[in-house]
């Protein structure tokens, strides 16, 4: 078999692989724990108010960042939880901020001006940041909404994945995963469970 003849049968597959990479690079590479907070001093667009970054609205004892939608259903059933964690650990040292990273030209009702509109409605008391070209979410690697990003004060990922054991009932919470990491930071001990599978919608990434 010459060269030339071998060449001709794999070009359908080079070609094939060629074109899958796109999309399977789409989400970037997941973080590891103690990888450093990405992008943290790019200024995004805050729909609650002026523009903002990462580096901005990390607290005294770290900051989480959620990835998150106006349309996912598991954002809605975990809205409610969400609001009063960022209450009480805002209290603690712990910045909370949300990041809308879809699309908007695909979906409208994620757009700024629809976002910015839910935010009021339900009086976040957190930034809400329109993460233009899904370039946040990109360098995170996240691929779901609600997903949860933990940082200690120096920019480290401590944990990383859903807020809890049950996303369709607050009731039947067993294990609160994202509570006991920030009392775990809180107190400086280990964090006890750094990843845990987050639930929820695709990101419908730019």
């Amino acid at each position: 078999m010459t060269v030339l003849s071998t060449v001709s049968r794999l070009l359908p597959l080079l070609l094939a692989f060629a074109l899958l990479q796109p999309a399977a690079a789409q989400n970037g590479r997941p973080l590891d724990i103690g990888a450093t907070l990405p992008v943290a001093g790019e200024t995004m667009q805050n729909v609650t108010g002026a523009a903002t970054s990462f580096g901005q609205q990390m607290g005294e004892q770290g900051l989480a960042v959620f990835f998150w939608s106006n349309t996912c259903p598991w954002v809605s059933k975990y809205e409610d939880r969400v609001l009063a964690l960022a209450e009480e650990y805002e209290q603690a040292g712990i910045g909370f901020v949300i990041v809308n990273a879809n699309d908007p030209s695909a979906h409208p009702e994620e757009g700024a001006d629809a976002i910015g509109q839910h935010a009021a409605d339900m009086g976040y008391p957190f930034p809400y940041l329109v993460d233009e070209g899904s370039r946040a979410a990109l360098a995170f690697g996240a691929s779901r909404t609600p997903q949860v990003y933990l940082f200690d004060a120096d920019n480290s990922l401590v944990y990383e994945g859903t807020v809890d054991d049950s996303p369709s009932d607050a009731s039947q919470v067993t294990e609160e995963y994202f509570r006991d990491a920030m009392d775990q930071l809180i107190a400086g001990t280990q964090i006890a469970v750094q990843k845990t599978k987050a639930f929820g919608c695709t990101i419908k990434f730019y």
